[in-house]
Parts: structure tokens; sequence; C-alpha cells
């Protein structure tokens, strides 16, 4: 193994930052790592790649929408 290995910390940090949209790049900036090292680990623990903040937006205020349009449509439960 080259470099230094990934601690429970890392890895934790990693699916957070996975799950909150992040790119490999970002990702890798933020623990101190080469996007290609956190690309590799990511697939390795079958994460699919954070999108790019603008889609993250995009498709959070997507789903505030449909949200709201649920809420709209009335009715009793």
């Amino acid at each position: 193994m080259n470099g230094r290995g990934w601690s429970d910390d890392d890895l934790a940090a990693l699916r957070r930052l996975v799950a909150a949209g992040w790119t490999d790049a970002r990702i890798g900036a933020a623990l101190g790592r080469a996007r290609e090292t956190v690309q590799r680990k990511r697939a390795a623990l079958r994460l699919a790649p954070g999108q790019p903040e603008a889609m993250t937006a995009a498709v959070r205020r997507l789903a505030a929408r449909r949200r709201a349009a649920r809420g709209l449509q009335g009715g009793s439960p």
C-alpha cells in the first residue's frame, strides 16, 4: 500500500461528503488527498459520484417544489 491508509474517520467523512454531493476533487482537497485517490476509494466502496453543486441545488429545488405540490393537492388523508 502506498501513502497513508484510510481511517474510520476518513471513511465516514468520505461517505458524508459524497452523500452531500461533493465532487471527488473537493473531497480530496478537504481530506488532503488526491482526486484520483478519492475516486478509487469511492469506487471501491461502490459509492456513486457526487454531483456538481449546481446540480445538487437544482435537485433540491425540484424536490421542494414536488413536496409543495403534494401539500397543495388537498384532500383528506
